[in-house]
């Protein structure tokens, strides 16, 4: 009976399987006959076959011999290119790479590579077997295969094609008697002696999902075979070389191997080191062109976005996506950078570092002439839109700068200029600085001694189990200011700029972060603490839908965001919109005359005095991943909350203005808190159309870098008012 040539057991018996040589082996053997004894096949790629065999003249050493394939000889610049790459690859002599023992060419011009024969498993097939590893794991992989990678690259060799595949995982062979089990085999592995293929070597112990695996020694593994692959008469225009899931920017873009540099690795070891921590890769794809157009127009998704739940902390996930920078300016210089900020994001920070109490912030009211929206322009169509964006420079995507000490600003939206060219350096200029400061001041002290109006809570008692506001759950504050004008609680406006409604949420007191009773609460919404909103602000009743988004478009001169499959073109403009930034956000808040509201302003409104974890039966009031049929909806589809809001849960996730910072609770303002003064990664709240329901509560915390993504969506507030 034969069976597959990847099987080296018997599936019945598990008995060693005998291999036969095929005619092209046989020859092949033949060939190299002087030199090596093969011993059987290993495996088999585009570049050619690994055959296990034995170095003759160095005491029959157990070889991987990597045999390329004869018609890369029809190439006549293949040879050169081959015996520089292989030259270049012989002289790393590194503990974590592998040892090159020879290259040169068979008796018949065959080229082949006698390599290390290394023992254990791939790093793919470890993930495969394991799933996601722990962060400690992760960090010990980076750590030995950037050294590996630092000693090729201060050769001058890049790698170019780093995925899990080209990382080995060997295991020394005094720690191999704790770590093997009895019964498996490996395909890679086997008795050099023994022609039939012999028993493997056995397999580590196997692992549970997230649990910490063997120590093992990294080996890096086919360098300058993706180089190999460019030649002038065998690689097309534009061609892609490298594996499609791993590639940089760089080479997505079709830049040339000799112009890349050791950051094109950094791109790619952070797409292994995404992979290792979340169990999947940023971007998935059918085809190579798919994954192309990925890399180059998309921002890899939070861990949260794939992986509710994982546990990953946020400086480290702030670490990966630095490697992952579409420009490689921003990256990590060097492989061995990504590996110490990796190492240091993973520690555990000191108790000490948060003993600090975080600056309070006041909410300012706005100036005179900010307060009353425009009139608004004709909606413009979707062919104006386009063409006035294509005429105007791209959207600035820079963050706002913030002073050291000073909180993000929150009242005013700051003034956002087009940007000729992409640039994350942003110039302060001193003397509008100071008169910014002035000007604020004199706003607030005006704004505080204006006659004011103390508005009521409405005082509907709740049903039974709906956990819809009753008068005790919403408390006004009494020191603070309240609000200017007549607006009362639930007052709903239009805004003429934007064609929105727009909601009047009173000051008040609420508890902040974890519900009580509430068992799905991750560490970073712990302690539940009780906050004071201060001052009555106005808040978006839906998210932004696509239709209002379009005025901006028209009117500011941007371009409209890729549209979902799920919303071609834009079809429906009821529709939320997604694909936006955070600066996108707060670009066109600030055009309609508001901003992103904060995150402790974003929950309040979203509990509207519940205190439960969500405000109402959540196939009610939200569209999730058990009702949304795999998209958005028309917003106001699904029943409010007390203060007639519409989509505070599900649908999209929104951004707000707040920076994230996992322990921010523990020594948050009680008194209109407006998040961290300085971050790398921007607050979403309110769970999506593609969340789980465990992730669909008001006091979950996402997470994002500012990108856009299709689930991504926001909503205006503040202490505006409509006329």
């Amino acid at each position: 009976m034969t069976y597959p040539d990847d099987f080296t057991l018997c599936p019945r018996d598990g008995a060693p399987l005998a291999t036969q040589a095929t005619a092209t082996e046989a020859q092949l053997a033949a060939a190299l006959s002087r030199r090596f004894r093969i011993i059987r096949r290993l495996g088999q790629g585009g570049m050619g076959a690994v055959f296990l065999a034995e170095q003759i003249g160095v005491g029959n050493r157990p070889v991987a011999l990597k045999v390329l394939n004869r018609q890369l000889l029809d190439d006549p610049e293949f040879l050169i290119r081959f015996q520089n790459e292989a030259g270049s690859t012989g002289r790393i002599s590194h503990v974590n790479v592998v040892t090159i023992h020879e290259a040169a060419l068979a008796d018949d011009g065959t080229p082949y590579i006698a390599m290390e024969f290394l023992q254990g498993e791939s790093l793919g097939d470890s993930l495969k077997r394991r799933g996601a590893l722990p962060v400690a794991e992760v960090a010990e992989i980076l750590q030995q295969t950037a050294r590996g990678l630092n000693a090729a690259h201060k050769r001058g060799t890049i790698h170019r094609d780093i995925k899990p595949d080209n990382i080995f995982l060997t295991y020394p062979d005094d720690l191999r008697d704790d770590w093997v089990g009895e019964g498996s085999a490996l395909p890679v592995a086997g008795s050099p002696r023994d022609p039939t293929g012999g028993p493997s070597p056995p397999l580590p112990k196997p692992v549970a999902r997230g649990a910490a695996g063997p120590p093992c020694l990294v080996k890096i593994v086919d360098f300058g075979i993706a180089k190999l692959r460019e030649s002038s008469s065998h690689t097309q225009t534009g061609m892609v070389l490298g594996t499609p899931a791993y590639i940089s920017y760089e080479q997505a873009s079709g830049m040339r191997s000799e112009k890349l540099d050791a950051r094109s690795d950094v791109y790619s070891l952070g797409v292994v080191v995404y992979q290792m921590l979340t169990g999947r890769t940023p971007f998935h794809s059918d085809t190579p062109l798919g994954y192309v157009g990925k890399h180059l127009m998309e921002a890899p998704p939070p861990f949260r976005a794939i992986a509710p739940g994982l546990g990953v902390p946020a400086a480290v996930e702030s670490a990966v996506m630095k490697a992952l920078a579409k420009d490689r300016d921003q990256r990590y210089p060097s492989v061995l950078d990504f590996a110490r900020a990796f190492m240091a994001a993973a520690q555990p920070v000191p108790a000490a570092e948060f003993s600090q109490q975080l600056p309070p912030t006041r909410i300012v009211p706005p100036p005179p002439g900010w307060e009353r929206f425009p009139a608004a322009p004709p909606l413009a169509s979707p062919a104006s839109a386009a063409g006035n964006a294509v005429q105007s420079p791209p959207p600035n995507t820079s963050k706002p700068a913030v002073a050291p000490g000073r909180p993000p600003t929150v009242a005013k939206p700051p003034q956002f200029q087009p940007a000729p060219e992409r640039s994350n350096k942003l110039k302060v200029i001193a003397g509008a600085v100071v008169a910014l400061i002035f000007m604020v001041a004199a706003v607030w002290y005006s704004a505080s001694h204006s006659p004011v109006v103390q508005p009521q809570v409405g005082s509907a008692a709740p049903q039974a189990g709906t956990g819809q506001p009753s008068p005790a759950a919403i408390t006004p504050a009494p020191t603070s200011p309240p609000p200017v004008g007549p607006d009362t609680s639930g007052a709903v406006k239009v805004n003429p700029k934007d064609g929105l409604k727009y909601v009047w949420i009173p000051p008040g007191t609420f508890m902040m972060g974890c519900s009580p009773g509430d068992s799905e609460c991750d560490d970073d919404e712990k302690p539940s603490h009780q906050v004071t909103i201060s001052r009555g602000f106005r808040m978006g009743q839906t998210p932004v839908t696509a239709g209002a988004y379009q005025r901006f478009a028209g009117g500011a001169g941007r371009q409209m965001p890729g549209a979902p499959n799920f919303n071609a073109s834009w079809a429906n403009k009821n529709m939320p919109i997604v694909n936006v930034s955070w600066d996108d956000a707060m670009a066109y808040c600030g055009w309609m005359g508001g901003r992103l509201p904060t995150e402790a302003e974003r929950e309040y409104a979203a509990r509207a005095g519940s205190t439960e974890a969500r405000y109402g039966n959540l196939d009610e009031i939200a569209w999730y991943a058990q009702n949304s049929g795999n998209q958005t909806h028309d917003v106001a589809q699904k029943r409010a909350n007390g203060f007639g809001l519409y989509d505070m849960l599900g649908n999209v996730m929104e951004w707000v203005n707040d920076w994230y910072d996992p322990n921010y609770y523990h020594n948050s303002p009680s008194q209109d808190p407006s998040g961290p003064t300085s971050g790398q990664i921007r607050v979403l709240r309110g769970g999506s159309w593609d969340y789980n329901p465990g992730y669909v509560r008001v006091s979950v915390r996402g997470v994002g870098f500012g990108d856009r993504y299709v689930n991504l969506g926001f909503r205006c507030g503040g202490e505006v008012r409509v006329p």
